[in-house]
């Protein structure tokens, strides 16, 4: 089967779920919501809050960061599906293997989560990036992606505990906005996230050093939680890869 005939699969499966469907479209409108937002209430809250910082970046990190969230979220409920087909399993016996299936996923979503990422870009419009810190940031938003669906797999048991580990898995986004934190050890902390590194791309795009260590961190999360996943399958009843 191939890949286009595999992805449209995966599609209508997502259209035939509520949730996901929903989960899956959102982003594409988040871009426009969050830019009718900044432009009716950002002036507002302007008169009546004083910002050390520009909240631009961060605002533009936040909502590109979402879409790797809801498509993640989408990612792990598809697997969960898979799971409780045994779809997982029957995929395992196959020459497809392990291997296979968990790269279908990822790349799926992660193609997905670079297009909404480049759209959202150009609808918001707040920070003026240049074509390759714009392309970084997309690719490291799809295996961030890629890397929540693994680990909201690895996590959840069913859809309904999952729905409850993505509310807590928001959490991370605070991170975003670590510069506003006073706090040296709170830097520290968000320094062990993708999140922060990928708004330092947005903040400080010239600075050489966020590019390699945003990397190495998006890269590190994602290896983790890949070797994770493959060792979930190998504990499984069946040993192929």
């Amino acid at each position: 089967m191939s890949f286009l005939r595999i992805m449209v699969s995966d599609l209508k499966m997502i259209m035939r779920d509520p949730i996901m469907a929903l989960l899956f479209f959102v982003p594409l409108m988040i871009g426009i919501i969050f830019k009718l937002m900044i432009h009716f209430l950002l002036p507002l809250a302007l008169e009546y809050v004083e910002f050390s910082l520009p909240l631009e970046p961060y605002l533009l990190s936040m909502t590109l960061l979402m879409t790797p969230y809801m498509l993640g979220v989408v990612m792990g409920f598809m697997m969960l599906d898979d799971k409780d087909g045994n779809i997982i399993d029957l995929v395992l016996v196959t020459p497809y293997g392990r291997r296979g299936y968990l790269l279908n996923r990822i790349i799926f979503i992660s193609i997905f989560t670079f297009l909404y990422s480049m759209v959202n870009d150009v609808i918001l419009n707040l920070v003026d990036l240049n074509i390759f810190s714009l392309l970084y940031i997309s690719i490291l938003l799809s295996v961030f992606a890629a890397s929540i669906g693994l680990l909201f797999f690895r996590i959840a048991s069913d859809k309904i505990i999952g729905l409850t580990y993505a509310k807590i898995l928001n959490f991370v986004i605070i991170f975003v906005f670590a510069d506003f934190i006073k706090a040296e050890w709170f830097l520290y902390v968000a320094g062990l996230f993708p999140t922060f590194w990928i708004t330092r791309l947005i903040t400080d795009p010239g600075v050489v050093e966020n590019y390699i260590i945003s990397g190495i961190v998006v890269l590190v999360w994602f290896l983790i939680l890949y070797k994770s996943g493959m060792g979930y399958k190998k504990r499984s009843s069946y040993g192929h890869n």
